[in-house]
């Protein structure tokens, strides 16, 4: 089947509420494996079988990250180089070697150390937005919060995640 008839994965709507979890469920039952097809994006192979998920993450040779990066976009040839920099574009052994640099920044343990920093950081957004009444939420909040978090992950002064943030769109192509 080249479209799945039930769940429109490139749809924002799709994700009013949270993951689509029982929509994920039953492609796994019905269409482990399809080719997901819309008028906005690039066709893409659309996995969620498990048994598939590690066939192919065992088989890098043959699903490459690395080779049309894991973008739903086309990547302009020349760019191919900057976004095979990203550990989400790298194929072993490159991104085992990478990931093992950054890993234990994102276990369990680590991620509990975080939580009472990423709640003040959450409580300072709503009381900055809160006295005005109205605010727009997505660039006031929802936003900035993962962009904070990250910036304090990476030790980058959070006066400067705006700064980050552009240089993130710039590199991803997205600017």
């Amino acid at each position: 089947m080249s479209q799945c008839p039930h769940l429109d994965l490139a749809s924002p709507e799709t994700y009013i509420g949270g993951a689509p979890l029982e929509g994920y469920r039953a492609l796994r039952r019905s269409q482990p494996v399809y080719w997901f097809e819309d008028k906005t994006l690039e066709p893409f192979w659309v996995v969620t079988g498990q048994e598939e998920l590690d066939f192919i993450s065992k088989h890098p040779l043959l699903f490459s990250s690395a080779e049309k990066t894991c973008f739903y976009h086309e990547t302009e040839p020349e760019m191919l180089p900057l976004m095979r920099l990203m550990l989400i574009n790298m194929d072993p052994p490159d991104h085992i070697k990478y990931r093992r640099i950054v890993r234990s920044a994102f276990t369990p343990k680590a991620m509990d150390a975080y939580e009472s920093r990423f709640r003040e950081i959450a409580k300072g957004l709503i009381d900055r937005v809160i006295d005005k009444g109205r605010c727009e939420f997505v660039e006031e909040v929802a936003a900035e919060l993962p962009l904070v978090a990250i910036c304090e992950l990476m030790g980058i002064p959070i006066e400067d995640r705006k700064q980050f943030f552009e240089w993130t769109n710039i590199m991803l192509g997205e600017i």
